[in-house]
C-alpha cells in the first residue's frame, strides 16, 4: 500500500492588464417612450418617420400608404421604455384607430400618435414586431435622457 503524501495547495496569479475601455454609463442616450395611447388597432404611415413632419391632411386624403401592425394594441404593463436614440428609425407617424370592429382605417380626431415598432425574436430566433404608440406627436415631446 502506498502512503499519501500531503502538498500544500500552489496558487498562482496573473496580474490584470486591461487592453480595452468599456463604458459603463452615461454614453448611450434613451427616449422615455410612454405607452400612453389608447386601446386600438395600431396603424402607422411607413412613408413618415417620426424624425420629420407628420402627413398633412391633404396627404392623407391623397391616401398615404397605412401599415395596420396590430391588431389588438392596449397599453403596455410597464408603460414605459427606454429605447435607445439608435432606434430613432423605427418611429413613425401613425395613429390607433380606437373604433373596435367598426374601425374606419382613417385618423380621427384625438388618435395621433407616434408609434414604435420593436423588433423581438422568440426562443427560436425568429424575429418578429411588437408596436407601441405614445400620444405625442413629436419626437421634441419623447425625453431624451442618459443612461
Amino acid at each position: 500500500m502506498e502512503k499519501k503524501i500531503y502538498e500544500k495547495p500552489a496558487m498562482q496569479l496573473e496580474e490584470f492588464i486591461p487592453n480595452e475601455c468599456v463604458a459603463t454609463c452615461g454614453s448611450e442616450k434613451y427616449y422615455d417612450f410612454t405607452c400612453d395611447a389608447e386601446a386600438g388597432v395600431i396603424c402607422y404611415y411607413p412613408d413618415f418617420p417620426a424624425s420629420g413632419p407628420r402627413p398633412t391632411a391633404a396627404e392623407i386624403e391623397a391616401g398615404v400608404r397605412i401599415i395596420d401592425r396590430n391588431s389588438n394594441y392596449h397599453p403596455c404593463a410597464e408603460g414605459r421604455h427606454d429605447v435607445p436614440a439608435s432606434e430613432l428609425g423605427q418611429f413613425y407617424h401613425g395613429f390607433v384607430d380606437r373604433g373596435g370592429w367598426r374601425r374606419n382605417e382613417k385618423e380621427d380626431e384625438g388618435e395621433g400618435a407616434i408609434i414604435w415598432i420593436e423588433t423581438k425574436y422568440d426562443r427560436w430566433g425568429q424575429a418578429y414586431t411588437n408596436g407601441h404608440a405614445t400620444t405625442a406627436l413629436s419626437m421634441s415631446e419623447i425625453p431624451l435622457v442618459k443612461s
